[in-house]
């Protein structure tokens, strides 16, 4: 939430096709990050490097979340908890 903010989930859409554009073009416009369904994910940025720390981060939180996960689950933030972190 602090440094990605949400990172939506593109519809499956398969690789190569102008409808794989279609789906993730719109969360492009609003989200830095994008999880694309059955591809792996797409980082934005200011430049290269930017875009490189930001799938960096995305990365690492998707392995802290996989563990969680594996550990039995985390303690879900209720919305106010979450707006809080989101700077609302």
């Amino acid at each position: 939430a602090l440094s990605l903010g949400r990172v939506p989930c593109a519809p499956y859409a398969r690789t190569g096709t102008a409808a794989l554009a279609e789906a993730a073009g719109p969360l492009l416009d609003e989200h830095d990050a994008v999880l694309l369904a059955n591809h792996g994910a797409v980082t934005l940025g200011a430049d290269l490097e930017n875009a490189y720390w930001r799938m960096e981060t995305l990365e690492h939180t998707a392995r802290i979340c996989l563990n969680v996960r594996l550990l039995g689950g985390g303690v879900p933030l209720s919305p106010e908890q979450a707006a809080e972190l989101e700077g609302g």
